[in-house]
């Protein structure tokens, strides 16, 4: 039994939280501890914050409120292994993922218990959205069945400020999420292992259910040697909406794919998606069918070794500016960020010279049984660095960026192989 005095402070920490959203939770994140040196804090819920209506510096990457001059150290990169798994927690905040000493633990991303078969017929006692959805956990969805799915895409710069989505491929799709606060996701084989660390990002796009917004957040890795050959990552290309489930597969973009952006004022990348799908929702590109995303690993991502569509490994310097896109809508004057990006355009069909003009050079909640991280763990230390494997080196400032709502969303239109052990390859936590 719980004390009263406990049940009330569980009560006041889940209150304070009703809103929030979901975001990928893992040791390995930038901006554990938030982005105030001076009042650092696990429970900042960073990673959670949903994107809407931002410039692509502000977006990309999550890189809004400077969270990329916040990396966690090298050790606490996730060690992706090809042909294995990489698991996160989801969840409204750092309280409710055993990266917290004091977690509020359940199968469910707010800590809460819910029935079985969690939908909008069978809420269990808890409150429908205003949009007619599930509030809590906030999952933009009625059901299970209607969550748009999330996705792990891989960048093999170690230097976050060279990412770009021309040089960042999705990797791996999990079908139904978020949903529950475990996610576990597929490697493909043959994923090439890298010269150092790497850039994992994690994204979600909402099926309506409230603000049209989408999510991004970036974590540290590094790819180690698989079982399997390795072979070579593709240019990413940018997203066609190919209809609600897939219903036009002939539009699906095939091979190796960009992350979706959606929503945003530059740099949307998911041409013919300004049209209503059958039900009368306004179109929601997600990772799922209705942009090309089979559900695991995603194995069309590789080509022929010097191939000119060769990503990785080949020596190529990375592009600098936002993706363009035919048919994307904007909402703001696109004009050139102060980080010296250029804006995007909008007219005409994407061709290869709209990618990156060359290539560039080059793990689950804790994947290791060891420590669980406290609130003085990684990311407290000062800000401005970037993580490598001999130390760190200085960052370019990031531009100041104007904050986002965490309100309730309101509806609105060759190496040497080595064994790699069970545990490893499935980076049980």
């Amino acid at each position: 039994m719980f004390s009263s005095k406990f049940a009330a402070w569980i009560s006041v920490a889940l209150a304070g939280l009703a809103h929030a959203h979901i975001g990928p939770y893992h040791r390995a994140m930038y901006a554990i501890n938030g982005t105030d040196p001076a009042n650092p804090s696990l429970y900042t819920g960073i990673s959670s914050n949903p994107l809407y209506n931002l410039k692509y510096e502000e977006y990309w990457m999550h890189a809004i409120h400077g969270v990329l001059n916040f990396p966690p150290p090298p050790e606490d990169a996730i060690e992706i292994v090809p042909g294995g798994t990489v698991t996160l927690e989801l969840a409204e905040n750092a309280r409710f993922t055993t990266l917290s000493p004091n977690a509020i633990l359940s199968d469910w991303p707010d800590g809460q218990w819910h029935p079985n078969g969690y939908s909008i017929t069978n809420l269990g006692g808890a409150s429908i959205s205003p949009s007619q959805c599930i509030s809590a956990p906030n999952l933009h969805a009625q059901n299970e069945s209607m969550a748009a799915g999330t996705a792990l895409a891989i960048s093999y710069e170690s230097d976050p400020t060279k990412v770009t989505p021309n040089n960042t491929v999705v990797i791996s799709v999990l079908e139904h999420t978020p949903f529950k606060r475990i996610a576990t996701y597929q490697i493909p084989e043959g994923l090439p292992p890298s010269n150092g660390l790497v850039q994992l990002l994690w994204g979600w796009g909402p099926r309506n259910c409230g603000q049209a917004n989408f999510y991004i957040f970036t974590l540290l890795a590094r790819v180690v040697p698989g079982l399997t050959p390795a072979k070579t990552l593709g240019i990413p290309s940018p997203l066609v909406y190919c209809g609600y489930g897939g219903s036009n597969p002939s539009k699906c973009v095939k091979g190796p794919k960009q992350m979706i952006i959606v929503k945003q004022a530059e740099g949307n990348n998911v041409a013919d998606a300004d049209v209503i799908d059958p039900d009368g929702e306004w179109a929601a590109p997600g990772y799922n069918p209705s942009c090309g995303f089979a559900n695991g690993a995603q194995n069309d991502i590789f080509v022929e070794a010097g191939s000119p569509n060769a990503l990785f490994p080949v020596a190529q310097a990375a592009a600098t500016s936002p993706p363009i896109v035919s048919g994307s809508s904007t909402s703001a004057d696109p004009a050139s960020s102060t980080s010296g990006k250029a804006a995007p355009t909008t007219s005409g069909t994407p061709t290869a010279t709209d990618l990156a003009s060359g290539k560039p050079t080059p793990t689950d909640p804790a994947s290791s049984a060891s420590g669980t991280p406290t609130s003085t763990d990684p990311g407290s230390g000062t800000p401005a660095t970037t993580a490598t494997e001999s130390g760190t080196s200085t960052l370019p400032s990031v531009s100041s960026a104007p904050t986002t709502s965490q309100g309730s969303c309101k509806s609105t239109h060759g190496g040497h192989k080595r064994m790699i052990t069970r545990r490893e390859k499935h980076n049980i936590f």
